[in-house]
């Protein structure tokens, strides 16, 4: 076996970092820890946040399979400043799932009547220091889901996260 390897999904809501988290949860045995999920009620509650991701990575340590923690859009929103300077150490285990706006808003799970300048502002302007940190960035602007999730699956064996 293999040591263990974990990685942090973010991005703005509604680009497919679920969508592409589950596809490795089926390809590679994954186990998926929804961010917003373990932190419902308390996203803005930076120290709990963060003692969640701790324990996660702690419990990594004891495994070996890959570990992908889904940041959701409410924790990198509510937390935004705190998340970035966690995760600038972990740059290297923190990968950018991106796409155009003009395409994401589409599917946004707010609702497809979601005031686009608002939507750029909390979604992408207000990120961009948190968005150019990762040293992984995955672009899926223009793929259907299945070419996404394809996509992320390649990604993760050709940057040595999984192992087939």
């Amino acid at each position: 076996m293999r040591p263990s390897q974990l990685i942090y999904l973010i991005g703005p809501s509604g680009v497919g970092k679920t969508t592409c988290a589950l596809a490795a949860v089926a390809a590679f045995n994954a186990e998926l820890h929804k961010l917003d999920d373990l932190c419902r009620g308390r996203t803005s509650d930076w120290h709990f946040c963060k003692g969640v991701m701790l324990r996660i990575e702690a419990s990594d340590e004891r495994h070996e399979h890959l570990n992908i923690i889904d940041v959701g859009a409410g924790t990198q929103h509510d937390c935004n400043r705190e998340l970035s300077d966690f995760l600038r150490i972990r740059r290297d285990q923190a990968i950018l799932i991106w796409a155009s706006p003009a395409e994401v808003i589409k599917r946004n799970p707010l609702g497809p009547h979601r005031n686009p300048v608002e939507y750029l502002r909390t979604e992408y302007a207000s990120r961009e220091q948190l968005y150019s940190m990762p040293s992984h960035r995955l672009d899926i602007s223009g793929l259907s889901v299945s070419e996404a999730e394809e996509r992320f699956a390649n990604y993760l064996l050709e940057n040595s996260f999984a192992n087939r």
